[in-house]
């Protein structure tokens, strides 16, 4: 992790503007194209959500400004951030867990299997205390949607960590689409950076070959 030198940042006039609000955040939803993943998971019995997971968090990891945090009103910029995600129990309530990130997918995905046992068994309702090396990343699987908003905390630490949802997919036109949603702060996080997001993700999506081995 390292501290952005905000008096030479480019981005100085923009955290300053965005970061006086009492509510920097904002969000957008678009239909992500799954329909080669959806069969690929299926012919080598890899779970979808651990996948999207994968790939959601890799991508967001090669944008810095998703991993830039505000502390003091001071940037930081993490090396590695982690997905933090909620996971349904067999009551119907949900719990936390953490999946440490890291670009090798099958020991990625064994982690992620194991957090969601610990999660359902520690019934965790809580993050780390005093981490912002987080992605927050629910999903919604029980239907699809074209917008969504978020309860937060007011406190600016949190306000920069970014949420990502995804909800049930469909099909339209003979593809597979997936609606996904991404909340963050405009004080770190401009239109361009989240179209580097989705132009990483589209690329991962179309060689899943490569990413997913």
């Amino acid at each position: 992790m390292h501290k952005i030198n905000k008096d030479t940042w480019k981005r100085k006039k923009h955290f300053d503007f965005f970061n006086t609000m009492e509510f920097p955040r904002y969000s957008v939803t678009l239909n992500i194209d799954i329909s080669a993943l959806v069969p690929f998971v299926k012919k080598h019995q890899i779970s979808l959500s651990n996948a999207l997971l994968y790939l959601t968090s890799r991508a967001m990891n090669e944008v810095e400004e998703f991993r830039m945090r505000i502390r003091d009103n001071e940037v930081y910029v993490h090396d590695v951030i982690h997905p933090s995600l909620t996971i349904l129990s067999e009551d119907e309530t949900f719990h936390f867990g953490e999946v440490k990130f890291t670009d090798d997918f099958k020991v990625f995905n064994e982690n992620a299997t194991v957090t969601a046992r610990i999660a359902k068994e520690e019934q965790n309702l809580s993050d780390e205390e005093g981490r912002d090396d987080y992605i927050f990343i629910s999903s919604l699987p029980w239907f699809s949607f074209t917008s969504l908003s978020h309860p937060v905390h007011l406190d600016i630490t949190k306000l920069s960590i970014p949420r990502i949802t995804w909800g049930k997919y469909f099909t339209s036109d003979g593809k597979i689409y997936l609606p996904l949603s991404l909340d963050v702060n405009h004080a770190l996080v401009d239109g361009i950076h989240i179209g580097k997001f989705v132009t990483l993700l589209n690329t991962y999506l179309a060689d899943l070959t490569t990413y997913l081995h």
